[in-house]
């Protein structure tokens, strides 16, 4: 019986606790806004290449695969001040003899002007190798909607199912699994 004032007591402070935190009360918005700020300090861009592990080619391999000619990336390198000891030097050779990233050196090429041609994609975008949770979560969308939206379909799922794993079962392509998911 003596446990009634201390619920109140608990229940009240977490009441304050929650409403201060939706209401940006000091000191609760305080310290919310500085964890926004120190979340905020943790983010970077990053360049992505334009083809997937560029840093494994040799730079007329890399020039080839942008559709740019070679001795424009390396005109762009050594003006940049990077040395390279020819074509046929890796994108990664390069930058570990000039102590960047392979990512530093393909945001030196982006900024001296040249921009990968558009592609036309032979291989697939590595959707394929996502759970159907993983693609929930950086689509936003809810997984118990898109587990429902699939039975409703005759597919029986987990969220551990892999995409393509799923649709080599169904007959169906990632990507057109894809669409069922996002309810496209």
């Amino acid at each position: 019986m003596n446990l009634k004032w201390e619920l109140a007591l608990s229940i009240a402070v977490c009441l304050i606790i929650f409403l201060g935190s939706i209401w940006s009360i000091p000191p609760f918005g305080t310290i919310m806004d500085i964890g926004e700020k120190f979340k905020e300090s943790w983010e970077q861009s990053r360049v992505k290449p334009p083809v997937s592990h560029a840093e494994l080619l040799s730079l007329a391999d890399f020039a080839g695969s942008i559709q740019v000619p070679v001795e424009q990336i390396t005109k762009i390198l050594t003006s940049k001040g990077y040395s390279t000891e020819g074509v046929h030097q890796t994108i990664r050779d390069i930058a570990l003899a000039n102590h960047v990233s392979p990512e530093k050196l393909y945001a030196e090429i982006r900024a001296g002007g040249l921009m990968p041609a558009p592609t036309k994609s032979s291989g697939g975008s590595g959707m394929g190798r996502k759970t159907i949770r993983t693609v929930c979560e950086e689509q936003g969308l809810s997984l118990e909607e898109v587990l429902s939206r699939l039975k409703e379909q005759g597919i029986e799922a987990t969220p551990d199912d892999r995409l393509k794993d799923l649709a080599e079962r169904l007959g169906k392509t990632a990507t057109e699994l894809l669409h069922i998911i996002s309810g496209k």
